[in-house]
């Protein structure tokens, strides 16, 4: 049972992951501001994010993590300031 779920959430992870939403944009805008160099790494940094995410969500570890608040800002803190910087 648990192993049909958890292809049943791959299958239906690929199919969102498939359509577009607002990380093309993103892509878009760096492509078109700063080049091809930076839209492929703006590329390979929302592909490796969805990854992480999907596979943190399929193991469980997604809903532990939301309920850990200040861990989860503090996290947020420093993406934000590692964004900035690079």
């Amino acid at each position: 049972m648990i192993e049909t779920n958890f292809w049943l959430f791959l299958a239906a992870a690929c199919l969102i992951a498939a359509v577009p939403g607002p990380g093309i944009f993103y892509v878009a805008a760096r492509t078109l501001s700063d080049g091809r160099g930076s839209g492929f790494a703006s590329t390979a940094g929302t592909a490796l994010g969805g990854l992480v995410h999907v596979v943190a969500g399929s193991l469980g570890i997604s809903a532990g993590w939301a309920k850990q608040g200040p861990l989860n800002q503090s996290l947020a803190i420093v993406a934000r300031c590692v964004t900035k910087t690079g």
